[in-house]
């Protein structure tokens, strides 16, 4: 299927799961589903990873309610991942994936490294702390807000170890770091919004870069990067 953008559809049948979360309403407008919602996003990673290589992963409709207060069955969006980044040369490892979610809003799409696991954070930290690597990371930071809303959660207050003084405090507080942009519902209806989430995703290189080098994969096993993520 060649990407044409998402059809008005999509975004209808996302203001339908809103108001009827419930495997009724979802499996009589499932066609709508297939062919509006998950072929568009399925076309548009075949065309980023064409572009960037890499895997994909496309998320599935489904929520996992097992743990959750939330027992609506049915996620309210669609999400895909490529585990690649732009630049991303063979034999090169990324924690950083080139993600997009559509929604009743339109599409958004972004990369950087969400959620940093314990061993990733003090590799941050401590980079940071190196007044020549922080420089470089301010930089690539200032240089993707130019087109790019960068954010993550973070602390209220300053990391274990470090002052509240310290001149790079607000990068510091970060417990991850991610780089994106909002297009809206008339802009996620053209084909030129994969063009445009491309140069979304190229405008993090050098923040992305800087993350890979300084950062890089967690070396925990999986079962601890959640369980044992610190609240600080």
């Amino acid at each position: 299927m060649t990407f044409t953008g998402f059809p008005a559809a999509a975004f209808e049948w996302f203001e339908g799961i809103i108001e009827n979360n419930d495997k009724e309403w979802f499996e009589a407008n499932r066609p709508t589903y297939d062919a509006a919602v998950k072929a568009p996003m399925a076309a548009l990673f075949d065309d980023a990873q064409a572009k960037y290589g890499g895997t994909v992963k496309l998320a599935r409709p489904h929520r996992d309610v097992r743990f959750s207060p939330n027992k609506m069955p049915y996620k309210q969006n669609l999400f895909a991942v490529l585990h690649s980044r732009p630049g991303l040369k063979p034999g090169e490892m990324t924690s950083a994936g080139l993600y997009a979610s559509a929604d009743a809003f339109g599409l958004y799409g972004g990369t950087g490294y969400y959620a940093m696991s314990a061993d990733q954070l003090k590799r941050y930290r401590e980079a940071i702390d190196d007044r020549r690597k922080a420089a470089k990371l301010r930089e690539a930071v200032d240089q993707a807000s130019m087109t790019l809303d960068v954010r993550g959660r973070s602390l209220k207050t300053a990391p274990k170890g470090f002052s509240r003084d310290h001149p790079h405090i607000d990068l510091l507080r970060m417990k991850e770091l991610v780089a994106g942009r909002q297009f809206g519902r008339e802009e996620a209806q053209s084909a030129r919004v994969r063009d445009d989430l491309f140069r979304a995703w190229d405008a993090a290189a050098k923040l992305i870069d800087w993350l890979d080098q300084h950062v890089g994969p967690s070396e925990l096993p999986a079962e601890e990067r959640v369980a044992r993520r610190p609240r600080r």
